[in-house]
């Protein structure tokens, strides 16, 4: 008998496999052949397999969450790109750009969308998303148009004594620090201001973060728990998302998100009253941005489908993405204006001129602090030299593809810009722009603009951070009031963990009271 025929006696005579043992395998040796198949055709066979990067950037889309969970995105991606070039394969379909004008490209070209990531952060409580996470600049647009005034500076503005308010209970809280001798912790009680300023403006009243020195309702833990989970969603691949569900049940996410349904469930109420007492005719109370978001559902919500849902949506959203891009500058700007004694002391000297000058009220205006150039250039120059985060956040190519830094990109395509690269660019920063020196901002206004494009914090063009006048006031105010009345030391070093926002930890600092002259 031949080995054929011998071979085919031997299949023929022996059992076949239980279903048991012969499903999985099967399963199993499907999955290694489509694993395989994928990951061969991301390397060899994909429009983009040409772009250097990591092998498993390369080969899968899962790298991006593995620089998540390292903690470190931002400087991560500067070594990328000091070792690759100035295009990264981050994932199959993702490419990060490192060219000087591509943060801008990305942003104000025609045609470029978000691309899914954001789609992990929609809230879902108005039929419509919002403003952050709508994708189609088309419609992003139109709702803009809805309630686009009402966050312009002058509108801002009018809410200021609100801030003031704020700012007075924040400097009381540093003078019981410096009086008893306690260091202040720069992340907390910067937390605490700026999730009071939301609280104040979009809900009608504070949280009492600054009034009780606590977590109320266990906010900040929620925020710190449920960051990371939002993230990792986001980066993941669409496929994948459902199967990422299961973080949900572990502790701190299940409690965070828990803890922000009761939060939501205190905001509505206040929504819910405070269109209730202008339905009552009474339109004269407070002027803040619950109040010019409802005007707008009272006046003209049904032509312009505008409810109240969407102001509960606008609000939440107010509360979850303004409270830490805000405090993390605060906390880098007093961080280096204490580490830097030569900066602090230029601005204290500016700032005691312009009071002796009678050119600052004894409450100080956003107006009269722009005034000073050298509080701008020290703003200016917290938003560069610490990036708020590190992912590239992606723009998708428009049909039919688009050059982008002089190269073709198919269509689909996710480009994206890490911040902390164009950031730190020598070609555009100089030598030092490692460095702390905010007088590389005292230059004439248009190369002031054209570095302040390279800046990240808010992003440019029409889907730049439509938050960013408040911003901007309750931070530009409060470094002005707190260090014309205060001196700050250095008491410890920092260290960051970039979990979706780059959030510097563990930083103290001496707080005493300044004798100057009056």
């Amino acid at each position: 008998m031949s080995p054929i025929q011998t071979h085919i006696q031997w299949l023929i005579q022996t059992p076949p496999l239980p279903l048991p043992i012969l499903l999985p395998a099967l399963f199993l040796a499907i999955s290694i052949l489509t694993v395989g198949t994928y990951t061969l055709y991301n390397l060899k066979f994909h429009p983009l397999s040409a772009i250097p990067g990591p092998f498993l950037a390369r080969a899968t889309p899962f790298y991006p969450i593995y620089l998540y969970y390292h903690g470190d995105f931002a400087l991560h991606m500067r070594h990328l790109h000091s070792v690759y070039g100035e295009f990264v394969r981050l994932a199959p379909n993702h490419i990060a750009v490192s060219s000087p004008t591509s943060f801008k490209q990305l942003w104000t070209t025609k045609g470029f969308e978000k691309g899914d990531f954001y789609d992990a952060f929609a809230l879902g409580i108005s039929k419509h998303r919002d403003l952050f996470t709508i994708r189609q600049n088309s419609f992003h647009s139109q709702r803009k148009r809805i309630h686009g005034n009402i966050w312009s500076m002058t509108s801002v503005l009018e809410m200021e004594k609100y801030i003031d308010e704020l700012i007075e209970l924040f400097l009381q809280r540093m003078g019981r620090l410096a009086d008893e001798k306690e260091l202040m912790d720069v992340g907390l009680w910067t937390w605490r201001y700026t999730y009071d300023i939301i609280g104040e403006l979009f809900f009608g009243k504070a949280y009492g973060f600054l009034e009780k020195e606590q977590d109320i309702d266990n906010l900040m833990a929620a925020a710190g728990a449920v960051a990371p989970f939002e993230g990792m969603m986001g980066m993941a691949p669409v496929w994948a998302k459902p199967f990422m569900m299961w973080m949900l049940a572990i502790p701190n996410i299940a409690r965070g998100i828990m803890n922000f349904q009761k939060v939501k469930v205190t905001g509505k109420k206040l929504v819910a009253d405070r269109m209730k007492t202008m339905e009552n005719q009474d339109k004269s109370g407070r002027n803040d941005m619950l109040g010019k978001m409802l005007s707008i559902v009272w006046e003209k919500g049904e032509r312009v489908d505008w409810t109240v849902l969407d102001v509960e949506q606008e609000c939440f959203v107010a509360m979850v993405a303004g409270n830490d891009t805000v405090s993390i500058s605060l906390t880098v700007i007093l961080y280096h204006l204490a580490k830097n004694p030569s900066s602090l002391a230029r601005l204290q000297h500016d700032l005691d001129e312009a009071a002796k000058n009678g050119a600052l009220s004894p409450t100080i205006a956003y107006k009269e602090a722009i005034s000073l150039p050298y509080l701008v250039a020290i703003i200016n120059e917290g938003f560069r030299i610490h990036p708020l985060f590190g992912y590239p956040v992606p723009r998708v190519v428009p049909k039919g593809g688009a050059e982008v830094c002089g190269r073709w990109w198919p269509e689909g395509t996710e480009l994206g810009t890490s911040c902390g690269v164009p950031e730190k660019n020598k070609a555009i920063f100089g030598e030092d722009a490692e460095s702390w020196r905010p007088e590389r901002w005292l230059v004439e206004k248009e190369k002031a603009a054209r570095m302040w494009d390279e800046v990240c914090a808010f992003g440019i063009g029409s889907r730049a951070c439509i938050g960013q006048h408040i911003a901007q006031a309750e931070m530009t105010k409060l470094v002005a009031q707190f260090l014309l009345e205060f001196n700050i030391e250095t008491a410890s070093e920092w260290d960051c963990l970039e979990r979706w926002f780059n959030k510097p930890q563990n930083i103290c600092i001496k707080v005493t009271r300044r004798n100057r002259a009056t």
